[in-house]
């Protein structure tokens, strides 16, 4: 698998949300194991949920996708 790379948009599940993110810090090879873990950039919206948030995620949960419609 490919690493992830800042400024990749990427999709990935939070209980039974479907989100797109937008990576914005790779933290590197710090997690469990050596897992990579970056961190992502959520745009809130009334479909998704969420407010305008960043959190850390580990790399090999996220499907790198093509950028949303603007």
């Amino acid at each position: 698998m490919s690493r992830v790379k800042v400024g990749d948009w990427v999709s990935f599940t939070i209980g039974t949300r479907h989100l797109i993110a937008r990576v914005v810090t790779d933290m590197g090879n710090i997690g469990v194991n050596g897992r990579q873990l970056v961190v992502v950039a959520v745009r809130g919206n009334e479909d998704n949920g969420f407010e305008d948030t960043e959190f850390q995620m580990p790399a090999e949960e996220l499907e790198v996708v093509e950028a949303p419609a603007a």
